[in-house]
């Protein structure tokens, strides 16, 4: 039985076909190059254009809040840490005036351990260190630790605090001075 189409004529329809798909795919390459080229020529123009004077102005504004915020941040977390420190200091003098030997760590009753634990919470905790000045951090890392080894047994307390206590945004601090 004859083949309805000679070999050369389906290797001619092979080699047709796969020189279609190849210049299919050539042709397909350089279409979406082209969109590519004219998306990159777009945004290169978007990019170029230079931003009018009002937008200028107002990104001025909002890097100058900014700025404002952070220092702000800055000054009410270095009250926090000195309220701490004034309350720590209120502590231990009344843990000295109760002790037969003072500055003696085992002269902290419950009380004075409670004490350190409540200031390090409401003073400390709700500080964002992320937002701090390394001076700043440095100085609160510092009354943090201080504050720490007089917790005793309530250190795991202030840790758990410390995860649930929601730490106070540039945002509010800005909204208190005003």
């Amino acid at each position: 039985m004859s083949e309805p189409f000679p070999d050369v004529v389906r290797r001619s329809w092979l080699l047709f076909s796969v020189l279609l798909l190849l210049l299919g795919m050539v042709g397909w390459s350089i279409w979406t190059q082209n969109k590519l080229v004219g998306k990159i020529a777009m945004i290169e123009n978007i990019l170029s254009t230079p931003i009018p004077a009002e937008y200028e102005e107002n990104l001025n504004q909002i890097e100058a809040q900014g700025a404002k915020a952070l220092e702000q941040y800055q000054k009410w977390a270095l009250e926090e840490i000195r309220n701490f420190e004034r309350e720590f200091q209120r502590v231990s003098k009344e843990v000295d005036q109760d002790s037969v030997l003072p500055n003696v760590l085992s002269s902290w009753e419950d009380k004075h351990h409670k004490a350190i634990q409540k200031a390090i919470i409401s003073h400390l905790l709700p500080i964002d260190l992320d937002l701090l000045e390394l001076p700043v951090q440095k100085l609160y890392h510092q009354e943090f630790e201080r504050g720490w080894v007089h917790l005793g047994e309530r250190q795991t307390i202030v840790a758990e605090k410390s995860i649930l206590t929601p730490k106070k945004l540039l945002l509010t601090v800005l909204e208190g001075q005003s």
